[in-house]
């Protein structure tokens, strides 16, 4: 008895930690300039929707309660190649902004002294300065591949609106402990919304979230002390890499669904067949008294 108690705390033990991992991020693959601002704005997402954050920026409770902010350049990136936009810029350590291509008519180059502003969510990077601006292509972005056959207004549409009935919306995900964490996440190359109800619905369990585009978790629970931490629509801002029409979370962020209930997906598909099946019948009937009538 000793013994099995000890395997089952060792079990605990491990469970816990995995699924308080912390996420690796990634360093950019392409910087450009230390910028400068003369007197226009970098305001990409806010020319198309006075909704939208601008600039964005994105902070989440740990688990002692304190915020931890997340901004450092793969998340701002991220999140510019989400809404289309070709540059990422970052300024004062935490501010997002996303420009097109006019940026470098607005902008003249200091020297990269001046951006000096270490990221908040990443102090090994530099996120700009305080009047000045680090800025990154957004091409180099998975996520920017992911909504290739979209515009920007229909990716804002998409955002903004989701009639799904299963749809529960959109929650934030931790920096290291997950929210759905009844499965490790599953990354698949060309997964939709269905492909991961479906994967969570094998596995028995009654949610489904989507991650970054391309991940799917799975767990019976999406409240952290009995209490869902809601994030913002605009968080939930990645198309599904195998439905670029569909959106799958965001960096940090889940877009949830309910799962079918196992056994009344099964009684459907047998009310579904009965009902068929006796249709059929019927008409085999009916054929069969015409012939004998003929």
């Amino acid at each position: 008895m000793k013994k099995i108690f000890i395997l089952l705390l060792i079990n605990l033990i491990s469970v816990s930690s995995q699924q308080c991992d912390p996420i690796l991020r990634d360093p950019p693959l392409d910087s450009r300039k230390c910028f400068e601002n003369i007197g226009q704005t970098l305001n990409g997402l806010a020319s198309f929707s006075p909704t939208l954050s601008n600039p964005f920026s994105m902070n989440r409770k740990g688990e002692n309660g304190t915020t931890i902010a997340l901004m450092d350049p793969e998340l701002c990136i991220d999140h510019c190649a989400d809404y289309l936009f070709k540059y990422a810029a970052l300024k004062n350590g935490e501010e997002c902004y996303c420009a097109t291509d006019s940026i470098t008519e607005y902008y003249n180059h200091p020297s990269n002294g001046t951006c000096n502003s270490t990221c908040a969510g990443n102090p090994t990077f530099t996120c700009g300065g305080e009047n000045a601006f680090k800025v990154y292509s957004t091409t180099t972005s998975t996520h920017y591949s992911y909504g290739k056959n979209i515009n920007i207004y229909k990716k804002l549409e998409l955002v903004s609106k989701n009639s799904d009935p299963r749809y529960q919306g959109c929650f934030q995900d931790g920096p290291s402990c997950r929210t759905l964490n009844g499965t490790p996440p599953q990354v698949e190359n060309s997964i939709t919304i269905d492909d991961c109800i479906n994967f969570c619905n094998q596995n028995s369990f009654k949610y489904a979230g989507l991650e970054n585009g391309h991940q799917c978790f799975c767990g019976n629970d999406y409240t952290v002390n009995g209490q869902a931490s809601g994030a913002p629509n605009e968080q939930c801002s990645t198309s599904c890499v195998g439905n670029s029409s569909q959106i799958c979370g965001g960096p940090f962020a889940l877009s949830i669904y309910e799962v079918p209930n196992k056994s009344s997906t099964n009684s459907t598909l047998k009310i579904v067949g009965g009902v068929v099946g006796g249709f059929l019948a019927l008409v085999l009937l009916l054929i069969i008294l015409r012939l004998c009538r003929g």
